[in-house]
């Protein structure tokens, strides 16, 4: 990534290797507010955060993008799979219409206003490695625009042309996702899904470079870094809560705003002050969910105050492994032999193997540049065998299966006798 462009964007991109849907188009009500869609995908990303806070140091990444992978994903899963997904997901089990809503978010987000003074694009594509369901290709290609292309059987190509996709929708900000060896499965076919988002915009007030000077970090009690912290006074909607400040960074247009909540008062200019670390850790280490939609109420309301703005500059590469996450939060078969995507393929015998995200941000003088990438990786696996040895003494009978009558029942002991 080349840190040093005027301009300030932001992708996000997720990458879903498996098989999903299966369900009629057709029989979606016509409409459904937005912000329902982008609840689910909140909720999600505040139910998901926790779970990565677990690491320590720094956290980046994209709740939209997973969401909208894994739901392209949950569209294929069936019974349990898809009662779990849904959960973990906080979409509507078995209704189309989440689906069609989130679609029509993805359009919303994609086709800004031409005054909009920002660009914000979303993509989806299918990689294909085996026949899929005629119905669940045209659910995804009409309610998520997908399009659909060919997954090559070698690794190295797979790899080679998924990730020259996602260069080219992330402006060469992520130029690589996946690896070989992360397609390289247990059987023949699979599937790949991605997905995209790209931003590119600048902050409504930029801060000026010439006021950029070090000034030291708190990171704890024990350590202080020398950090070059970008500095304005001016007029932002602002909100004190009892754990944080809360800021508003609008971006030009002002459709688009950085939030940043800051841990402490604003009693002094160190707003940390006589808190104690361990408080400010704790204050990171979870966001209720009811607790922040209730601050960016707030704050959608406040009048601008006239706020005199430290920020440090930084910027964030950041990568995770999520099996573990979601399985936690409760998304249990879609990762064993258990699963269950016959909504995508005929056998469903499709699994999730790993689920990878890479996120990277630039935040500077001029705005925010940033990419965040997810790969849901699905291949083709062996299903779960359960061993059946019958060799010891054993029960049997000979059962007539229409009305149970059990016919012979019997005891084997030694098969020689």
């Amino acid at each position: 990534m080349n840190a040093s462009r005027a301009v300030p964007y932001i992708a996000a991109l997720c990458v879903l290797a498996a098989p999903v849907c299966g369900q009629s188009p057709t029989t979606a009500p016509a409409s459904q507010p937005l912000d329902q869609a982008a609840r689910a995908s909140n909720t999600f990303g505040l139910a998901l955060y926790p779970h990565l806070t677990s690491q320590p140091g720094n956290l980046f990444f994209s709740p939209f993008s997973l969401e909208s992978a894994l739901a392209m994903t949950y569209a294929g899963a069936r019974g349990q799979t898809a009662a779990q997904m849904a959960d973990v997901l906080h979409l509507p089990a078995g209704q189309v219409a989440a689906h069609r809503t989130l679609g029509r978010l993805t359009r919303t987000l994609s086709t800004p206003p031409a005054d909009a003074g920002y660009r914000l694009n979303v993509a989806n594509a299918l990689w294909v490695g085996e026949p899929l369901l005629p119905a669940y290709t045209s659910f995804v290609q009409e309610i998520y625009g997908a399009s659909a292309y060919p997954l090559p059987a070698d690794p190295q190509q797979a790899a080679k042309d998924i990730n020259t996709w996602v260069a080219q929708q992330t402006h060469d900000m992520i130029e690589e996702l996946v690896t070989a060896g992360a397609l390289n499965g247990r059987g023949p076919g699979g599937l790949v899904l991605t997905n995209a988002i790209y931003f590119k915009g600048t902050w409504a007030s930029p801060f000026d470079p010439k006021q950029t000077k070090q000034a030291p970090f708190r990171v704890d009690d024990k350590t202080t870094v020398q950090v070059p912290m970008m500095w304005q006074s001016g007029q932002f909607r602002y909100l004190q809560t009892e754990s944080f400040q809360v800021l508003e960074l609008p971006y030009i247009g002002k459709q688009l705003s950085m939030i940043v909540l800051l841990p402490g008062k604003a009693e002094s200019a160190d707003p940390a002050a006589g808190k104690p670390a361990e408080t400010i850790s704790s204050a990171l280490l979870t966001l209720e969910p009811d607790a922040l939609v209730s601050h960016l109420a707030q704050l959608d309301t406040a009048k601008p105050r006239q706020v005199s703005v430290l920020l440090p500059k930084f910027k964030l590469d950041t990568s995770y492994e999520l099996a573990k996450p979601l399985v936690a939060m409760g998304m249990r078969d879609a990762f064993s032999g258990q699963a269950d995507f016959s909504g995508m393929t005929n056998d469903g015998g499709l699994q999730i193997t790993s689920v990878i995200h890479k996120a990277v941000v630039d935040v500077n003088e001029e705005g925010t540049e940033a990419a965040a990438g997810s790969a849901v990786i699905m291949l083709r696996s062996a299903r779960q065998t359960l061993p059946f040895r019958a060799d010891h003494p054993f029960l049997f009978v000979i059962r007539h299966n229409p009305s149970g009558t059990i016919l012979f029942l019997g005891r084997l002991v030694n098969p020689k006798a």
